[in-house]
């Protein structure tokens, strides 16, 4: 096979990407995130991780019901997110637990586990940790560019790989072992490639890809609880629609593929609405309890409800139109310092809302003005597909954005990125698919 083949700069792309990617999100190397932010980004999740680490080598991986959660002390929240990490550090005793009750906390268990395995000192654990996590998703995002590249083409990868990079918000969460981002997009990376190779070939079958697909969800629950829970899913839907409109299968095939995958969804989550309720009553007492508490749960970081408190009310109570305006004024992208600096202010970051309105004008570009690619009907079709697959994508962090837009507006900071599952990495695609388009015709190929 010839080195210049598009298999192997796809593989090479993937290789370039991931080592890319780890350093970017493990060490900032390429500098897109603020060295003072990115230094612990959200300690208040986090912490909660790190508290259950010093509850599990206290007392076994499974007390408290294994659920995450902080060790007690003296002072207010602030005082209690920075002991977890000097109990961790300093190897103190969990003396107090107080648990955190919407979570399974797996993820928590499997870091306790490389913890009780680590022959290393507890920063260096620490450390290493995140580094695992910092490693497993660039390796998510590897996959993904990996899959562009086959089905898209280099330059639509390249654009994917450079958004990834340049984006801050992989950066500045990508070592942060509370989220388990790597989970949110599995269920997207194995639909990805199992409709690919039914594409190719005719298997597996359509009962297996709903199965494994369900199952990637399942994972996700386990490992991330709910955290963009409403995202995830509908991210999880996105590989139909790409393959619907390239394979052009009959409605009725995508509309039974994805309420498969619905009803296997909804299996995972009621699967571990017991388990999270179960582990709630061994805290609380009973099983209600545990059931009480996830509505609760749920209220709080929608639009509220009786039993609601007076902050949270006020959280729940902007309308969905002014959310969304507040993720359209964020940074999609921050330009490395050693460009930015030398940079007007107003250039130095690009906001969703822009990059948005470039989706748009693109779009708007392959449907009304197609003839100026002077490419072959078969690419126009291809960026056409891709075109309405990227709006469709964006139901995936507006479902959160609707759903769950009391946490939405409160917590934006963690919320952003949703944007780009998958919706902005498919309109990156789309833009690095029509510049490759370009290329390609002034370069007479």
């Amino acid at each position: 096979m010839a080195m210049n083949s598009p298999k192997i700069r796809a593989k090479w792309l993937f290789v370039l990407s991931v080592v890319a990617f780890f350093f970017g999100f493990n060490m900032n190397l390429w500098r897109v995130a603020d060295p003072a932010k990115f230094k612990v980004y959200d300690k208040q999740s986090e912490s909660l991780t790190v508290g259950r680490l010093v509850k599990s080598r206290a007392d076994g991986i499974f007390s408290a019901a294994g659920l995450p959660g902080r060790c007690d002390c003296e002072g207010g929240l602030k005082e209690k997110m920075d002991y977890q990490f000097k109990a961790f550090t300093e190897d103190h005793d969990c003396e107090k637990f107080i648990p955190y009750l919407s979570q399974i906390g797996v993820h928590a268990v499997f870091y306790s586990l490389i913890d009780a395995a680590s022959p290393f000192s507890s920063p260096v654990t620490l450390s290493l940790l995140r580094a695992v996590k910092s490693f497993l998703l660039a390796l998510a995002m590897g996959l993904i560019v990996i899959w562009i590249a086959y089905e898209l083409g280099f330059g639509a990868a390249l654009a994917v790989s450079l958004t990834i990079l340049l984006t801050p918000w992989f950066t500045l969460m990508g070592k942060d072992i509370w989220f388990s981002i790597w989970t949110n997009y599995l269920p997207f990376i194995v639909l990805i490639f199992l409709l690919r190779k039914e594409s190719l070939s005719g298997k597996p079958s359509e009962m297996r890809i709903v199965v494994w697909g369900s199952v990637a969800v399942l994972v996700n629950f386990i490992f991330d609880g709910y955290e963009w829970v409403s995202t995830t899913l509908v991210m999880a839907t996105i590989p139909f629609f790409y393959y619907w409109r390239k394979d052009r299968w009959p409605f009725k095939k995508l509309v039974r593929r994805i309420a498969g995958l619905a009803a296997g969804s909804l299996l995972s989550l009621l699967a571990t609405f017991t388990v999270l309720a179960y582990q709630i009553s061994v805290i609380r007492g009973s099983f209600s309890d545990g059931v009480n508490w996830i509505i609760y749960s749920f209220n709080k970081r929608s639009y509220g409800g009786a039993a609601v408190e007076e902050v949270y009310l006020e959280q729940t109570g902007h309308s969905v139109g002014k959310v969304f305006l507040r993720y359209l004024a964020g940074n999609a992208f921050e330009l490395p310092q050693a460009i930015g600096t030398h940079l007007p202010k107003g250039f130095k970051h690009i906001l969703f809302g822009e990059v948005m309105l470039v989706f748009v004008l693109l779009t708007i570009l392959i449907f009304y003005a197609g003839k100026i690619f002077r490419t072959s009907a078969q690419r126009m079709q291809l960026l056409k597909n891709l075109a309405i697959v990227t709006w469709i994508s964006m139901l995936a962090p507006l479902s959160w954005f609707v759903i769950f837009k009391g946490h939405a507006w409160s917590h934006s900071p963690i919320n952003f990125i949703t944007m780009y599952m998958p919706f902005c990495l498919f309109g990156m695609a789309l833009a690095g698919a029509v510049v490759s388009t370009f290329v390609r015709r002034l370069s007479g190929r």
